[in-house]
């Protein structure tokens, strides 16, 4: 391939706008009392150097919006940027799924509850689906998981904020996730309880 083929290719990239894409940020520790597990959708819009400014809630389960909200009002990005490679202000959705400290019947809690609409250019989930706890893992554990939406809604995951053990766990949940067709980028928060009435692993 020739320098200048090279070179057109590098300028047609560099041309592409960017994404906001998660920088710093604490995550929210579980509930600390025993509740059901939830799901939260939240709407961070972020200003031209990628500060979150406002944070809406679109589905909520107490009392796990309350601390996602928190966390994500301090959250920081690297900002959006336009094909000029300005900074711009965006949209990012940020979700949280949290399964119940229950392995099987129905635990204790709140059901979501869709609050707010979407903003339009949103990447909005249409399909979400919850990770299942490891069965060798044990304890509590997060995962942050960054989504980059495709224009057909399906996305690219990668792991974020890992947690050893869990993970593949929370990968193969975010890769079924399905967005409506509009490119963007969507952080999900896999939280994961340790069953109740969970044994230790057999002593050896």
């Amino acid at each position: 391939m020739s320098s200048w083929v090279v070179a057109l290719a590098a300028v047609a990239l560099a041309a592409q706008p960017a994404l906001a894409r998660f920088k710093a940020g604490t995550l929210p520790g579980p509930p600390a009392y025993n509740v059901g597990g939830g799901e939260v959708l939240l709407e961070a819009a972020l200003d031209a150097g990628g500060r979150v400014t406002v944070v809406r809630t679109l589905r909520d389960t107490p009392p796990y919006t309350e601390a996602l909200r928190g966390a994500v009002g301090s959250w920081t990005f690297e900002p959006a940027r336009d094909a000029q490679g300005e900074g711009t202000r965006s949209l990012v959705l940020v979700a949280g799924s949290f399964r119940p400290p229950t392995s099987t019947g129905p635990a204790a809690g709140q059901p979501p509850k869709d609050v707010a609409a979407p903003s339009p250019g949103l990447p909005f989930p249409v399909t979400t689906v919850p990770a299942l706890y490891p069965p060798q893992a044990r304890d509590d554990a997060q995962v942050l998981v960054e989504m980059t939406v495709a224009g057909d809604g399906t996305p690219a995951v990668q792991v974020v904020r890992g947690a050893p053990g869990f993970n593949e766990a929370a990968l193969q949940a975010a890769s079924q996730w399905r967005f409506r067709p509009t490119p963007g980028r969507a952080y999900v928060l896999f939280g994961f309880r340790q069953p109740v009435g969970t044994l230790p692993p057999p002593a050896r």
